[in-house]
């Protein structure tokens, strides 16, 4: 009973002790305010040796600039000096490619991360254990056979016994047997050769110790692939073969080695033998010795080993390949996987490339030939030819105009033109023009190859008259020499004369990539040539065509020009050497003097896929002019306007002297740059038709004055009349300025044409309602209509087609400017930066770097709110389109390799206008809650920007030598601390 009350006033008091903790209320413990604890402690601390566990190493971070590499000898990019004028965004782009590649460093990121992120964990591949109880008694023979090594098996040819009187012509003949050979070594280190019927191996038909054979040699008398085994006397030799060469070298380096490996242990053998011959007899008496010394003494290894081992050598022993723990417990050691930061692995931004391929244009031949000066035969006359890919798949053409030059020497004198030297000064004063004159190499760049990918090659000759007229002498091609003479000798008098305009004459495709399989197509020769069809000139009709390439009937119903065209097609892993740029600027390597035919790099055009763009990294500035259409049929201005040509010039004032800018790329055996191309001819045609392609190099300072002036000529074909004017006829003239309200006019446009050209032209405007035109007095052709048609297609690294991109930067050069004529207002501002939500996604790629340097400059520049919180809510916008299209690549190499703060006069910095405008952003009175996701799902860009701007304002003003409190401001650690509580 005592016991019972004694255990029942023990519960009592338990129990009471409980409700009067119940009643108790826990306190909140506040955070340990770490670097509050460092300014207290920081003399306990300093004297701590294990101070290194809980103090951050004054050396962690440091700042490494990397010198931008570039593919070109020199960086081709125009000096800051260069674009001292030019609009905002150019300079912008051009102080993008020039930079150098910022780098924070952290010595001690290795260890900053946990257990697993720790460097040199070793990778411990534990086997597993098996043990005699566990082994199936059935498999014992199987283990006890995998103890033989197999060295070599595969099928050999087997030849007769050495001495037999056959003859053996090649290794089809009868006298040799197909078998299947397995080379192995048994546990007692010999190796037998085992000859089956196939490798099913049952019984072996021979076998061969190769403890008997002395030498191995090659036996080409008996087949090119022939080895014979010479055994030892009393033993046959045999004669085997391989099928292929590598099987062939592998069998007599394996035999060989066998054959060497048995003669060294011959030679051992030997040796062991005469040591045992010259040793003395030993000696009967037996000293005795104590335990250590009798063992040191011992003729067992392991014993002697025991005899010199100490206390400090077992516990080094121990210490040797000892396993980690943490990798023996199976959950865990599935997790030890090393998972790298994804900034470690990026790299800066380059030029990215497709499938690279190498075309060489070898030669043309038709089967219309002349005896030339030197009584062989040759082509009758020289052939303007340039190829290109076109993508019938997507019906786009996919590369710009290769033009090549595979006349002879003799057939390039027929033109009247011969240009010895340049002055462009494009390449190395070293090269001589001649090496480029007449280019016949091209690399180009596919991004996604795939069947439906075609090398389209044209063919142009000298203009004599009607493409029917001037091609049935190849068409009709016979051996009769006068018939081939009196047309060489025709095409000679119009090379005299009209050698300087091209008729369109023929064409020729194939598929770059085999079908299904999409490899690289290395064919060199093509089909056919066709003549081509006047009605059929431009790109849609070409492509319509190619979009039926695989149906033979459909190409039965053009006519077939007899000859051949020659060109090599090879995929290319490796820069060429002495290549050229698009833009030709050469490339390393780039041996001077040239030591290869040149090779030129060919524009791959752009698709409208986010995949297919990259950040660019290079300057181009280059601006593609098609001519198309000029619809004459109706004018009445002038009486003769059927052979009509096309000249395109650059200029850069409409005054009455003006010229055109030597900027265009020239033909082959032309200067690398003319101020001047023409187009093709087509014969009593006043609706002619181009398929043209001119290159541009645009001055890198684009003035409103700047225009293409397209200038058209009736050609006179007919070689028998002398005319008082010349061969040419003016009749007409038309002109489109380069610049529309400050942004580069491009895409198709409709223009009327003139009759004359005053001075002064580009005034010319019309004032609507029919009122007429102010500027000089000019007379149109047919009323003003817009008779003449022409595409233009901008390839620019410094400039931008996207309307919203282009205002943006014109609203920064306003923000900017130090001296301002009237700077835009809030609300103006405030729209044009919501309107950057609509730029297009691959223009944001092209340019990422330079839209989000400004986007940031901008913060910092600006004292309003309502602007900064717009600028970072754009950002998070441009930001989520990245991280939509699965290109956070571009976002690492930003922030790794390109993020700088911007240094202006305002003492301001990125990280500090985040800090003070995000929390405004992030508000939960926000209503904005698009905004806030996106922050959400991106905000690690945002920290690492913060991280490493504050790094690099430590270290650019010196403040990383101040104590750690002492390093930011109060206010700024209040605005930090308040965003990440809230």
């Amino acid at each position: 009973m005592v016991r019972m009350k004694l255990v029942r006033i023990i519960l009592e008091e338990i129990q009471e002790e409980e409700e009067e903790d119940r009643k108790i209320k826990p306190q909140l413990v506040e955070p340990l305010d770490f670097e509050n604890f460092l300014l207290k402690n920081k003399t306990v601390l300093q004297n701590d040796p294990q101070r290194e566990l809980l103090l951050y190493p004054p050396d962690d971070i440091s700042q490494v600039v990397l010198p931008r590499r570039y593919r070109t000898l020199s960086s081709g990019i125009p000096s800051k000096s260069e674009v001292e004028n030019c609009n905002l965004f150019t300079k912008e782009c051009i102080n993008s490619y020039l930079s150098n590649w910022n780098l924070v460093h952290y010595k001690y990121n290795a260890y900053s991360g946990t257990y697993i992120d720790l460097p040199k964990i070793p990778n411990n591949k534990f086997k597993e254990e098996q043990y005699e109880i566990d082994i199936d008694t059935d498999a014992v023979d199987d283990i006890k056979s995998s103890l033989d090594s197999v060295t070599k098996e595969g099928y050999l040819m087997k030849g007769p016994e050495i001495g037999s009187e056959r003859h053996f012509v090649n290794l089809g003949s009868k006298s040799f047997k197909r078998r299947y050979c397995y080379l192995r070594q048994e546990v007692d280190g010999t190796y037998i050769l085992e000859l089956y019927k196939d490798e099913r191996k049952g019984e072996a038909k021979v076998t061969i110790v190769m403890d008997f054979c002395t030498d191995v040699i090659k036996n080409s008398k008996r087949g090119r692939y022939c080895f014979e085994l010479r055994m030892t006397a009393g033993h046959k030799s045999y004669v085997l073969a391989a099928e292929t060469e590598d099987d062939f070298k592998d069998w007599l380096s394996k035999l060989n080695s066998i054959l060497h490996h048995n003669k060294l242990q011959d030679e051992k053998r030997a040796a062991s033998l005469e040591r045992d011959r010259k040793s003395p007899p030993s000696s009967p008496q037996i000293p005795v010795f104590g335990t250590l010394k009798g063992l040191e003494q011992s003729m067992n290894p392991q014993l002697i080993k025991y005899a010199r081992e100490t206390d400090i050598s077992i516990a080094s022993a121990r210490k040797e390949s000892r396993n980690k723990l943490f990798p023996l417990y199976p959950q865990l050691s599935l997790n030890l996987k090393q998972q790298s930061s994804s900034q470690n692995s990026v790299e800066p931004y380059k030029e990215i490339f497709g499938h690279r391929v190498l075309i060489r244009c070898e030669n043309i031949k038709f089967k219309l030939q002349a005896v030339d000066e030197k009584n062989n035969l040759s082509q009758v006359e020289p052939y303007h030819t340039f190829l290109c890919l076109f993508d019938a798949r997507n019906g786009r053409k996919l590369t710009e105009n290769f033009h090549f030059d595979v006349n002879s020497g003799t057939i390039r004198k027929m033109m009247s033109r011969s240009i010895l030297e340049d002055d462009n000064n494009l390449l190395p004063k070293e090269v001589s023009f001649e090496w480029i004159a007449h280019p016949q190499n091209a690399l180009l760049s596919v991004t996604n190859p795939h069947a439906d990918i075609f090398l389209v090659v044209r063919i142009e000759k000298v203009l004599q008259g009607g493409i029917y007229q001037s091609s049935e002498p190849y068409v009709k091609a016979n051996k009769d020499p006068k018939i081939s003479l009196k047309t060489y000798r025709n095409i000679a008098a119009s090379c005299q004369r009209l050698g300087n305009y091209r008729m369109p004459f023929a064409w020729t495709a194939r598929p770059l990539f085999r079908l299904y399989s999409n490899e690289l197509d290395t064919t060199s020769e093509f089909h056919a040539i066709y003549r081509q069809e006047p009605n059929k000139l431009n790109d849609e009709e070409l492509l319509k065509i190619l979009t039926e390439y695989r149906k033979p009937d459909k190409f039965s119903k053009f006519t077939v020009i007899p000859g051949s065209l020659q060109i090599s097609v090879s995929a290319v892993t490796e820069q060429p050497q002495n290549s050229l740029t698009t833009s030709l600027s050469p490339l390393k390597p780039f041996p001077i003097p040239p030591l290869c035919e040149s090779v030129i790099e060919i524009t791959e055009f752009g698709g409208s896929s986010e995949k297919e763009v990259h950040p660019y990294s290079f300057f181009v500035n280059h601006l593609f002019v098609y001519p198309l259409t000029l619809n004459f049929d109706t004018q009445k201005s002038f009486t003769r306007a059927r052979n009509i040509a096309c000249t395109v010039e650059l200029r850069e004032s409409d005054g009455e002297t003006a010229t055109g800018l030597k900027c265009i790329y020239g033909r082959p055996g032309q200067p690398l740059l003319v101020p001047s191309v023409s187009c093709s001819v087509l014969h009593h045609n006043t609706t002619p038709f181009w398929y043209e392609e001119v290159k541009i190099r645009l001055p890198i300072k684009l003035l409103p004055s700047h225009h293409l002036l397209f200038t058209f000529y009736h050609v006179s074909c007919d070689i028998t009349k002398k005319r008082e004017n010349g061969i040419e006829t003016c009749i007409g003239y038309s002109w489109a300025p380069i610049l529309h309200k400050g942004k580069i006019n491009v895409d198709l446009q409709n223009l009327p044409v003139a009759a004359q050209l005053p001075p002064g032209y580009l005034s010319i405007h019309p004032f609507g309602l029919g009122k007429g035109n102010a500027g000089p007095d000019i007379n149109w052709i047919d009323g003003q209509k817009h008779i003449f048609s022409v595409n233009l297609s901008l390839l620019s690294t410094v400039n931008t087609q996207d309307q919203h991109l282009f205002n943006f930067f014109t609203l920064a050069e306003k923000l900017l400017d130090p001296k301002p004529s009237a700077t835009p207002s809030d609300n103006e501002t405030t729209k044009i930066l919501k309107a950057l939500h609509a730029i297009q996604l691959s223009t944001l790629i092209t340019f990422f770097p330079t839209i989000l340097n400004e986007l940031f400059f901008l913060l910092v520049h600006t004292g309003n709110e309502e602007i900064s919180l717009n600028i970072i809510r754009v950002s998070i916008n441009l930001i989520h389109m990245i991280y939509e299209a699965k290109r956070t690549d571009i976002l690492n190499v930003y922030v790794k390799y390109v993020f700088v703060n911007p240094n202006i006069s305002r003492n301001a910095t990125v990280h500090e206008e985040l800090c003070k405008y995000l929390p405004v952003i992030l508000d939960p009175g926000n209503t904005d809650f698009l905004v806030v996701n996106k922050f959400m799902h991106h905000s690690n860009f945002f920290f690492d920007i913060i991280v490493k701007g504050m790094a690099q304002h430590l270290l650019s003003s010196g403040r990383i030598k101040m104590h750690r409190h002492e390093r930011f401001s109060q206010e700024y650690l209040q605005k930090l601390k308040h965003w990440l509580m809230s």
